[in-house]
């Protein structure tokens, strides 16, 4: 009897996803303050398509203006229908292009969910066969010696030398007992070796969708890196904001464009809220950092 071996060659590996956003520096900065006095601003046009009143814009702008003071305990931002400083929504093809990278993202995490439910299953098959295959391997091993010692038996019946309680007939029966247990067995294995058969067929199919997952996955990344789109500018007179993927995502990109308006320019640091690059669901930066403060500090007063 022979047990095949069961050779898988699971492959399974796939990226995070995040597409990049450059936030502006200002061309100019017409309206900076000194450090320790107030800019005032205003909510101007908000196109529709973004799907947010005047009154919740205003209120995410003040959240916005929170972060410095927070940060600073200072306040730099003031609400003020009347102010020249403008903060506009302008809905152009780089908010349509995130919505599409959103979709495209929450197809990938459905299809990333299911690669990973499938990979679990096979595991679960395949620690079960190798248990049956331990457990066939060591019912194998026992009936080779149940078969050994009675041939060992026959050979002494044949030599006149077997002990007295042992006859023909009863090695006869004995030897059609382990008959039936190798039937038995020889069944069992067969049964293993069309389940080992059956799982190599899934892990064959598991590595093909796989690697097509993780050939999508970096063709979306590359395109996501190529389409490089600007979320907001602050121009001197206005703060346009042109993109956001979410509440935190706009009230982290007014900030940052406050921060222009400011007179500050970009921080070198990946974590600080000047960072020229934004990634698509970036959640390290929750507020003002040294980098920022050292910005700030910079600044003539």
């Amino acid at each position: 009897m022979r047990l095949t071996s069961l050779l898988l060659g699971v492959a399974f590996a796939f990226s995070n996803f995040q597409a990049n956003a450059n936030l502006a520096t200002p061309a100019h900065t017409q309206i900076q303050q000194k450090t320790g006095q107030h800019l005032t601003y205003k909510i101007a046009d908000i196109d529709p398509r973004f799907g947010l009143s005047q009154d919740q814009l205003i209120q995410i702008s003040q959240q916005a203006a929170d972060i410095w003071k927070q940060g600073t305990g200072q306040d730099y931002f003031t609400y003020d229908p009347n102010a020249k400083l403008e903060i506009r929504l302008v809905y152009d093809n780089s908010q349509s292009r995130s919505e599409q990278r959103q979709k495209i993202a929450a197809q990938f995490q459905q299809e990333q969910q299911r690669v990973i439910d499938e990979q679990q299953q096979i595991k679960q098959l395949k620690q079960t066969l190798g248990q049956t295959q331990s457990d066939l391997e060591n019912k194998k091993q026992i009936l080779n010696g149940k078969l050994k010692n009675l041939d060992e038996q026959m050979m002494q019946l044949n030599q006149g030398k077997l002990a007295p309680e042992y006859s023909a007939k009863s090695l006869a029966k004995t030897q059609k007992d382990l008959q039936k247990q190798t039937v038995a067995l020889k069944k069992e294995i067969a049964a293993y070796n069309e389940q080992a058969k059956d799982l190599n067929v899934k892990v064959t199919h598991f590595n093909q969708i796989n690697n097509e997952f993780n050939n999508s996955l970096t063709q979306f990344k590359q395109n996501a890196q190529a389409d490089v789109f600007k979320k907001g500018i602050y121009n001197g007179k206005q703060i346009v904001i042109y993109e956001f993927k979410s509440i935190d995502d706009l009230r982290l990109t007014i900030a940052h464009e406050l921060g222009h308006a400011l007179g500050l320019k970009h921080s070198d640091q990946p974590n600080a809220l000047m960072y020229s690059v934004r990634k698509d669901g970036d959640r390290k930066v929750t507020g003002l950092t040294d980098a920022d403060r050292d910005l700030l500090s910079a600044l003539p007063q």
